[in-house]
């Protein structure tokens, strides 16, 4: 799951015609079900967000609030960080 942000970016901006588009019909209705239980993103591919080391995983090194780009999105639930947001510094 925590993939699949990146494998829709790549096929959407760099090569549609990957095998691995045929797998993007799955990923919408997944996420609509992921978020029908609540879950949450925690930002979206290449977003360029405040760094929060309490909920982002950062490759690199950055102060809190320091301009960040995501790279792979994290998950929440119910107020609960299941997984960090993946994120580099701008």
């Amino acid at each position: 799951m925590k993939n699949w942000p990146k494998v829709v970016q790549v096929v959407k901006t760099q090569n549609p015609e990957l095998p691995a588009a045929k797998v993007l019909a799955l990923v919408t209705p997944v996420s609509q079900l992921l978020a029908s239980w609540g879950v949450e993103n925690v930002g979206e591919m290449g977003e360029a967000i405040a760094y929060d080391p309490t909920c982002h995983s950062l490759t690199g090194k950055a102060q809190p609030g320091d301009l960040v780009t995501v790279t792979r999105p994290g998950y929440r639930h119910g107020g609960a960080l299941l997984h960090r947001a993946e994120v580099k510094l701008v």
